[in-house]
């Protein structure tokens, strides 16, 4: 739930992005820098928010992202319009999405993970 209600925020949030912004190389080079940016904020709330509710898992943000990436899968199957961009923006603006769940996992995995899960089949 909380992945699906972060991929509609950040859906939301890139409508405000202008049409011709993914277009350039420096719109481009934004995109992605904030996707990997993302990585250690997304985690860091995640984490504090599972402790809040009791839900704490080592994989949370994982498994947050994984809803995320599905409600974007969905959303540019059938309602594109969502992102607000069409064509080659469009796909800039969901190939920084998915940079960003890559960074989200990968951040969660190095950065946050016990030793002692590393080691649980």
């Amino acid at each position: 739930m909380i992945g699906a209600l972060a991929a509609l925020a950040v859906a939301l949030a890139f409508r405000l992005v202008p049409d011709d912004f993914p277009d350039t190389a420096w719109g481009r080079l934004v995109l992605f820098g904030v996707a990997v940016a993302t990585g250690p904020v997304f985690v860091s709330a995640v984490r504090w928010l599972g402790r809040r509710l009791g839900r704490q898992h080592d994989r949370n943000a994982t498994i947050a992202t994984v809803g995320a990436l599905t409600f974007d899968a969905l959303a540019t199957g059938f309602a594109p319009q969502l992102y607000g961009h069409s064509g080659a923006a469009s796909t800039v603006v969901l190939s920084s999405i998915v940079f960003g769940a890559v960074s989200i996992v990968t951040c969660e995995h190095f950065l946050f993970s016990s030793p002692a899960s590393a080691t649980k089949g």
